[in-house]
């Protein structure tokens, strides 16, 4: 599936990574609880200014970005799963600004870079979110040490949804998961 974005212009590749990422914030676009002492802006102010960034708005996406980092932060400090899931759509808007921009993007102290280092990193944080869980390394993913904390079968599902969201690839081109599930490799196809 990441190849398959990649071969898509620079433009439809944002396009189709918003239109997965975007409904994952809804979930804590209202959230209120503070992580910084003195926020530039509210949670919803920064889920509504992510979506109008990305409609072409002119807004400061530094700003926005740097909320994003920080609630991604403040939400991945915790073992609570539904957390975790928070945090990693945070991240997934974060980097779909800075890629959106072409340059990393302001973020709180000691984050640093917050760019996913390939597509098929995305589409792995993506599946994993998406199925409600904290996100797995795709190499780590065949190994069965995982499997009492992972559903990697539903993590599987949410990746041959996303792939019939692209529209254009066959059944084929997910795979079906073999005896030791492959998510890790599916998601590079």
């Amino acid at each position: 599936m990441a190849a398959a974005l990649e071969q898509l212009p620079p433009q439809q590749q944002l396009d189709r990574l918003f239109a997965m990422i975007s409904p994952l914030l809804d979930e804590f676009s209202e959230w209120t609880d503070e992580f910084e002492d003195e926020p530039a802006m509210t949670t919803a102010e920064a889920v509504d200014g992510f979506r109008r960034i990305a409609a072409g708005a002119g807004l400061d996406a530094d700003a926005v970005h740097h909320h994003l980092t920080g609630f991604a932060w403040s939400q991945s400090e915790d073992q609570d799963p539904e957390m975790h899931v928070r945090s990693q759509a945070a991240w997934l808007a974060a980097d779909w600004l800075s890629r959106s921009l072409g340059r990393n993007l302001r973020t709180v102290d000691g984050i640093g870079d917050s760019r996913f280092e390939s597509m098929t990193d995305i589409v792995n944080e993506l599946a994993w979110t998406r199925s409600r869980q904290g996100s797995l390394h795709p190499d780590d993913v065949a190994d069965d040490e995982y499997d009492q904390y992972y559903d990697k079968s539903a993590a599987l599902r949410q990746l041959r949804a996303m792939a019939q969201e692209l529209g254009g690839l066959t059944s084929g081109q997910i795979a079906k998961p073999p005896a030791r599930s492959r998510l890790g490799a599916d998601a590079a196809e």
